[in-house]
């Protein structure tokens, strides 16, 4: 009776350390394997080289600046008894948002609103936009500055509008369109429905806003022009969105129109803080990789690896994640990794 305890202890010892064989067993099995560039200096003398694309890119802070948001508004009172608005949807001159007691309200893309209703002769810069709008549309050959004939009957029939005459002059009718800006500016929300009474000048839609200017702030390497290429030989990405990199790191023309649609940049996305986007080299650097111990710069400021024993110079392009990216005038198979003291290129 006495002996019991004695083996339960030797039974315990011998479960504790059959469990710490097992533990250590899994643990040396499920290792996973150190990479090359990471093995221990001694463990090994040369390593295979890999061929590699080098974009040398780098992420980008940029800071954008949109113009206030545009509202649509109803050029009359009526009740909606038609509507084709949604957010997304581009609005052109020409078409119609919605209808007004069964009448389609055409759409009219002017630079300047029309706020008041035009005579035959009259003069100002809404008359300028009119007349720049059917110029636009090749309704007009030349613009005069004064309203003409030809305007007033390329507005009627561009907006369905019954010719209206007042004390004997014929007159362009502001009620007769809605004013929305040129360049076929996108629908952020709609605010009106069918079966709503709407007001003249009510808010119909919002539209989104513009995209004014963009510039790129600063990269990782504190500047907007990598080591690898200048600004001409790089572009900026956003999203799929793909543009030269600008000299002065300002998009403007073309490219912000085009960036304009990368939904980072859209405005709601700024409330997490300013957007960001990539430089890249338009065509990449076809080089070989290495692991930094590889890399030899002698006395003389030369850089090279070693293939057993003897060097091949190279230019480093790049370096990312303990791997350094090169180029050598010569096929490059293996390199060495063992660091000689006052190894040359030589």
């Amino acid at each position: 009776m006495r002996q019991q305890p004695a083996r339960a202890g030797i039974a315990v010892i011998v479960g504790v350390l059959l469990v710490a064989g097992s533990s250590l067993v899994t643990a040396l099995v499920l290792r996973p394997p150190s990479p090359p560039e990471l093995a221990r200096p001694g463990s090994e003398t040369s390593v295979s080289v890999d061929h590699a694309e080098y974009w040398d890119e780098r992420t980008v802070t940029l800071k954008a600046d949109w113009e206030r948001a545009v509202e649509v508004r109803s050029p009359r009172e009526g009740m909606v008894t038609a509507d084709s608005c949604y957010a997304g949807r581009p609005l052109r001159g020409g078409e119609s948002l919605l209808a007004l007691g069964g009448v389609d309200v055409v759409m009219v893309d002017t630079t300047v609103p029309l706020w008041r209703d035009l005579q035959v002769g009259e003069v100002g810069p809404d008359v300028d936009a009119v007349e720049e709008w059917a110029v636009r549309r090749g309704d007009l050959t030349n613009a005069s500055g004064v309203l003409s004939e030809v305007v007033v009957d390329a507005f009627n029939a561009t907006t369905t509008t019954t010719s209206i005459t007042r004390d004997g002059a014929r007159v362009l009718s502001a009620e007769g369109a809605m004013w929305v800006p040129p360049g076929e500016p996108v629908v952020a929300d709609c605010t009106a429905a069918v079966g709503q009474l709407v007001g003249s000048g009510e808010v119909v839609a919002e539209l989104a806003p513009a995209l004014r200017s963009l510039e790129i702030v600063a990269d990782e390497a504190g500047s907007t022009d990598g080591e690898s290429g200048e600004a001409g030989e790089r572009v900026l990405v956003v999203d799929v969105v793909e543009v030269e990199l600008p000299e002065n790191g300002i998009v403007t023309g073309a490219d912000l129109d085009a960036l304009a649609l990368a939904p980072s940049l859209g405005s709601q996305s700024m409330e997490g803080g300013p957007p960001v986007g990539t430089t890249r080299l338009r065509d990449p650097i076809a080089a070989y990789v290495v692991p930094p111990a590889a890399i030899t710069v002698d006395s003389d400021g030369a850089t090279c690896v070693h293939s057993d024993g003897e060097p091949r110079l190279v230019e480093i392009v790049g370096s990312e994640l303990g791997r350094t990216y090169v180029t050598s005038p010569g096929e490059l198979v293996r390199v060495d990794v063992v660091r000689v003291e006052g190894a040359s290129c030589g």
